[in-house]
Order: C-alpha cells, then sequence, then structure tokens
C-alpha cells in the first residue's frame, strides 16, 4: 500500500520540492491566515486579501486537492480580529460557539468565507470546503442549504471534534461529507469537557492515557498523541510566543528529572528481560565480577578517561580549556561534557 503525505497549511507559502512531495493540502487552518490578515472576510480589505492568498495557495498545488477549513475562531481570538461581532466570553472557550455553530449563528460570516473558496475554486477545482467544529448532520445539512441558497461554495469536507459528531460518521458521510478529519485534540477535551492549560486538563490527559492503555493500545503510543496535543508555543490569547516558553518546554523542564531519572532506567530495565530472583539473586548479582567491573568503569573510568584525555591534549596540543572550566570542576564527567558541550544561550529561558 503506498502512503500520502499531506501537509497542514496556515498560508503560507512552501518550497516547491515540498509542493512536488505532498499529496496536497489536508488542512489549511482558516484562522491563522485570517488572524495574519487582520480583519474578517466580511470586509472589503478582508475578502480581497483572503481570495488572494488563497489564488495562491491552490495554483501552487495544482491539480493536487488544498481543503479549506472553515475558520475555528474560539470566542476570546474573535476579539483580536477586526469586523467579527461582539461575543460573549465563557470561562471554559471550548463550549464557545465555534466553526459550524457560529456560522449558522452568524450566516453572513460563512457566506464571505464559502463566496472565497467558490470564486477561487471557479478558477482552481483542486480547492474545496471543509466544515469545522460539526456538531451532527443536521449542522452539515443545514450549512450545505445555506450555500446552495445564496449560490456559494458547498462544503464537502467536515471536521470531526465534538462527540457527538464522531458518532454519526456514517450519517455526515451520506449527507456529503466526503472528505473527513479527526481532531484529536478538541475531540479529547470535548469528551472531558476541558480546555488547555488548565489544571482539569492535565487531569483529562492522565485519564486519556489510561482509558487509551486499558483499550489495548501500546502505553508508548497513548503518550506520544498526548504529547502531541500539548501546545509549543503560546497562542496570541496568551500573549503570543514573546510572553514566554510554551506549555510543552515547561514540563519538559519539570519532568525531565523524573523521567530521565527514573522512568528511562526503569523502563529499561523491565525490557531487558532481567531476572532478579529476589533477595539472595540481587545481593549474588551485585557481588557478580562483571556488575562489579561495569560500576568500577562507569564511576572510575570514565572520570579518569574523560579528565585524563583533556589534561593529556592540553599538556601535548596547542588546545586549552576554556577561562570558565577547570579539571578540578570536571571530576564528574557529566559535568565536564554538559559545561564544554552545553554552554548557556544568553536569553534562553531557564526554569527557576
Amino acid at each position: 500500500m503506498q502512503s500520502e503525505i499531506g501537509v497542514i497549511a496556515s498560508g503560507e507559502f512552501f518550497d516547491p520540492e515540498l509542493v512536488d512531495r505532498a499529496s496536497g493540502v489536508s488542512l489549511l487552518r482558516s484562522e491563522y491566515l485570517i488572524r495574519s490578515i487582520g480583519a474578517s472576510p466580511t470586509t472589503d480589505g478582508g475578502f480581497e486579501a483572503l481570495r488572494d492568498s488563497l489564488e495562491r495557495l491552490a495554483a501552487s498545488f495544482f491539480p493536487k486537492q488544498v481543503w479549506y477549513r472553515l475558520s475555528d475562531f474560539e470566542s476570546r481570538e474573535l476579539l483580536t480580529v477586526a469586523g467579527y461581532r461582539s461575543v460573549s466570553l465563557v470561562e471554559n472557550p471550548i463550549l464557545s460557539p465555534r466553526g459550524a455553530r457560529r456560522a449558522l449563528e452568524e450566516p453572513d460570516e460563512y457566506e464571505a468565507e464559502a463566496a472565497a473558496v467558490a470564486e477561487v475554486s471557479s478558477r482552481w477545482p483542486n480547492l474545496s470546503l471543509m466544515l469545522s467544529y460539526v456538531g451532527s448532520t443536521d449542522e452539515f445539512r443545514a450549512l450545505t442549504h445555506i450555500s446552495e441558497r445564496r449560490g456559494v461554495a458547498r462544503p464537502s469536507g467536515a471536521m470531526i471534534e465534538i462527540p457527538s459528531a464522531m458518532d454519526e460518521h456514517r450519517d455526515l458521510r451520506r449527507a456529503g461529507a466526503a472528505y473527513m478529519v479527526i481532531g484529536l485534540q478538541d475531540l479529547t477535551m470535548n469528551y472531558f469537557g476541558v480546555h488547555r492549560g488548565t489544571s482539569a486538563h492535565d487531569r483529562g490527559d492522565h485519564l486519556t492515557w489510561a482509558l487509551v492503555h486499558a483499550s489495548g493500545i501500546h502505553a508508548t503510543v497513548a503518550g506520544v498523541l498526548l504529547g502531541f496535543a500539548i501546545p509549543v508555543i503560546r497562542d496570541q490569547a496568551s500573549g503570543g510566543p514573546s510572553a514566554g516558553p510554551g506549555l510543552a518546554e515547561i514540563f519538559e523542564h519539570r519532568f525531565r528529572p523524573v523521567s530521565a531519572g527514573i522512568a528511562v532506567p526503569v523502563f529499561a530495565f523491565f525490557s531487558a528481560g532481567v531476572t532478579v530472583g529476589g533477595w539472595d539473586g540481587f545481593v549474588s548479582a551485585a557481588m557478580d565480577p562483571v556488575t562489579v567491573g561495569i560500576i568500577v568503569a562507569l564511576v572510575l573510568g570514565k572520570p579518569i578517561g574523560i579528565l585524563g584525555t583533556t589534561w593529556l591534549l592540553t599538556k601535548v596540543t596547542k588546545a586549552s580549556l576554556d577561562r570558565s572550566l577547570s579539571l578540578c570542576r570536571g571530576c564528574s564527567a557529566g559535568v565536564l561534557m554538559r559545561a564544554a558541550l552545553e554552554r548557556p544561550q544568553p536569553g534562553r529561558w531557564r526554569p527557576r
């Protein structure tokens, strides 16, 4: 079976080599594109900028498929873009009217986006419309009827991020959703009613891991999938990248000691299939000449080897240690190697 790799776009331009290798644009995140434009498609300038961006992207990938996803703004994100009607902020943003639900409440906004897609797809038929945050088949049909009544692009794809839509995926397909994408992050948060950045979201991660593992999927896969749901950089609503490190970097610094010092060694020990054989077996294994030799080599051999080689190189060559280093500070091989190879970068965030 031949695999196909599509790209996720936010309106940026792609290197021609990437365009040649990719199977198309699997998901064009319109809210990123509209936010970079700075104006809603309901405004003249916003509509023209959106249309021109879609034209360039569809043309560069033609004849490969490009899927434009209907904007999926959270309520707080709408406040950052000119031209959108005022919204009421809610404590949990995932419960605010988004995607298909907002399109039904504000059909003019939906019509503007669909009209831009229709105008471009008349020249570049590889551009198609995907509805976001679809909650039911009825919502999909209602927006399809709006498209037909107002003569704009008819949706032929759906993003599944709500559990009820997941249950109706077969009905959605019969209603005309020929292409469906599952948004695992929002789908998980909607299952548990939490939002990223909250303590409830963290507890939801643990519960998700436990349920996925209990279903028979390997724990490593469950952990990797949850890792994909952690934001790497701050979004604009949280101050943007310049406001500080993203949640992924904070977690990395927070859990690295536990991961590197406990989880990885224990995982490696049990994965090696070592049989301890009780306390007597442990004592016997600890006193074995091979065990003693390994411990001596790691505890004494590595420092002696690194320090000896460093001292020898400074004596027989023109090499010299950095002024901030000395052989006394290199008694620990790990400290010496990290100080020489991983010097802190000015301005880089460090955990307190």
